[in-house]
């Protein structure tokens, strides 16, 4: 399953930022969305030089673990993602 896919099927959407003066630095992650480490939260993200790659990047950190969304709200979601997962 892509990424793609998968944002759909949790209905999430997936932030790419481009930091300007920063070598092309993108960034990727899915909006209000924390991985759940040990029972900590883990603010984590893709980097890398271009929109693909920090995509690519988010996937590697995020696959096979917990994901939580909005973790202090009353709409909190938790889903562990797919080891299957790819960017593309």
């Amino acid at each position: 399953m892509t990424i793609n896919d998968y944002a759909d099927a949790i209905n999430a959407q997936i932030d790419l930022t481009r930091y300007a003066n920063q070598g092309n630095r993108w960034t990727a992650k899915f909006y209000g969305c924390e991985i759940s480490d040990c029972g900590c939260l883990v603010g984590e993200y893709g980097n890398a030089d271009s929109p693909t790659a920090s995509i690519a990047d988010y996937v590697a950190k995020i696959r096979n673990k917990k994901i939580v969304f909005h973790a202090m709200s009353d709409s909190r979601r938790e889903f562990v993602v797919p080891d299957s997962l790819t960017a593309e």
